[in-house]
């Protein structure tokens, strides 16, 4: 039975139990992928492989087109690059702090230095 299919309005919790599920899903492989993208070699890295390679498995199993009309691998696609996106964004963030903070240090540097000659 799929989710969308379902015309009963008695079966309204069942679809937005349904919807639920697959939009923690996504939440979930998000994560995970953010989390690997940005921590290659990190000491969880196993388990998050193994989550990734799990939420893999149920966006393209039988289950998950009961539980919408949406293509699973559509969807994995749109979240990796909003993944690589949200990383990249971050990685951009970081450098403009880390630009800022240097710019600002040579300054004060700069400042302290002339200050302690005169």
């Amino acid at each position: 039975m799929r989710a969308n299919s379902v015309n009963d309005a008695g079966d309204e919790p069942y679809r937005e139990l349904a919807a639920g599920v697959v939009q923690q899903a996504c939440i979930d492989y998000l994560g995970v992928l953010k989390y690997l993208y940005e921590t290659p070699k990190g000491k969880n890295h196993v388990a998050y492989i193994i989550e990734k390679l799990d939420l893999e498995e149920f966006f393209l199993s039988d289950r998950f087109e009961m539980y919408t009309d949406v293509s699973g691998e559509k969807l994995m696609h749109l979240i990796q690059s909003k993944a690589k996106e949200d990383v990249k964004e971050k990685i951009r963030e970081q450098e403009r702090k880390r630009l800022q903070r240097i710019g600002r240090t040579d300054r004060e540097g700069d400042i302290n230095g002339k200050d302690k000659e005169h």
